[in-house]
């Protein structure tokens, strides 16, 4: 099956929209302004829904775009939770976004915890970053053993205050109950 579609078709399939196909998703301007204003108020914002709602396509072809609007902001969009040190990837991606939006020689030691990491290289940036983790129900599905590294640095950089990233996790209704697992280290996850 080709899941390639031609860029002047507004008929993606299965597949979730893009940002490319932006010109193609309407309909969603009202949960997008709520989306968006909830990533900017809030420092965890949780988006769940049924699978195949659009989540993905919201955030992609409709947060995503209307944030990077946004002056001295910085959107990261993640979605590789496979991969064996989701932090360090994580870590790796915000530096790209932030050199993509001109914070060019930006040096931050790859090794410091997440909070501490994204402390630093929002005092050079001078904004907000926003990371969009999306699809998070793979994150529990590819690391399922809690006390992880991700587990404990992402909640310490949720509760600093002093840090100017907020998140948002967007995953599917059926694996709400797994955010159990930071409970404890987020008070007021939902």
């Amino acid at each position: 099956m080709d899941t390639n579609h031609s860029s002047d078709s507004p008929y993606v399939g299965l597949q979730p929209f893009s940002a490319k196909d932006q010109k193609y998703f309407f309909g969603r301007e009202r949960d997008i302004r709520i989306i968006s204003s909830n990533l900017f108020a809030a420092p965890l914002t949780v988006l769940y829904g049924s699978s195949g709602v659009g989540k993905s396509s919201i955030l992609q072809a409709g947060v995503v775009p209307v944030l990077r609007k946004s002056s001295r902001t910085v959107v990261v969009s993640f979605q590789r939770w496979p991969e064996k040190d989701p932090i360090q990837i994580l870590k790796t991606e915000c530096l790209n976004a932030l050199r993509a939006a001109g914070c060019e020689g930006l040096q931050v030691d790859m090794s410091l915890p997440l909070d501490e990491f994204l402390f630093q290289a929002i005092e050079a940036f001078h904004g907000t970053i926003l990371i969009l983790l999306d699809q998070f129900e793979e994150y529990f599905l590819y690391h399922h053993e809690t006390g992880n590294t991700f587990d404990a640095e992402f909640a310490r950089a949720v509760n600093r205050e002093d840090v100017e990233a907020n998140f948002l996790i967007a995953l599917r209704e059926d694996s709400l109950s797994r955010l159990d697992r930071f409970r404890t280290r987020i008070p007021n996850l939902l």
